[in-house]
């Protein structure tokens, strides 16, 4: 949208859009992508999935796709050319010019606990801060990561 005249420059439809992050001219969002399950006559969430698209055009530039479907992806970070984000499987960061995945972290507390990644990552010093709740057997868990 234009912050002179509110018109729209540009829109990029999809489901279950998360707060963008902008930095050099590219938009950096996440998305839940939903899919069809015939067999059950309904929309079931997908992958989740990371874009980056062109600030001025609205042109996608990539798009990254994990291998947890989730639908909690977080607003993304970015610093020093990487774009960081979270869904199910945890914080994981990507290049920002390519959308190649540099590293996926995976603590206790995820998927197969029913981790809630409850924060975007904040990066400082070289360093990534998340948090989560972890759901076990073992009762309730909350964790704040730093990973470097």
């Amino acid at each position: 949208m234009d912050s002179q005249t509110g018109q729209k420059k540009w829109e990029f439809q999809e489901y279950d859009l998360t707060a963008p992050a902008v930095l050099d001219g590219v938009v950096y969002f996440g998305s839940a992508v939903p899919k069809f399950e015939p067999s059950a006559s309904s929309i079931i969430l997908g992958k989740d999935c990371l874009y980056a698209v062109d600030s001025q055009t609205g042109t996608e530039k990539w798009t990254f796709r994990t291998d947890y479907s989730s639908g909690a992806m977080l607003t993304p970070s970015v610093a020093g050319g990487v774009v960081y984000f979270q869904a199910l499987n945890g914080p994981s960061a990507v290049d920002a010019e390519s959308g190649r995945e540099l590293w996926d972290f995976g603590g206790p507390g995820m998927v197969w606990r029913q981790a809630a990644w409850n924060s975007s990552p904040v990066i400082s010093g070289g360093v990534v801060y998340c948090s989560s709740m972890g759901i076990g057997m073992e009762g309730d868990h909350y964790y704040v990561y730093a990973v470097k």
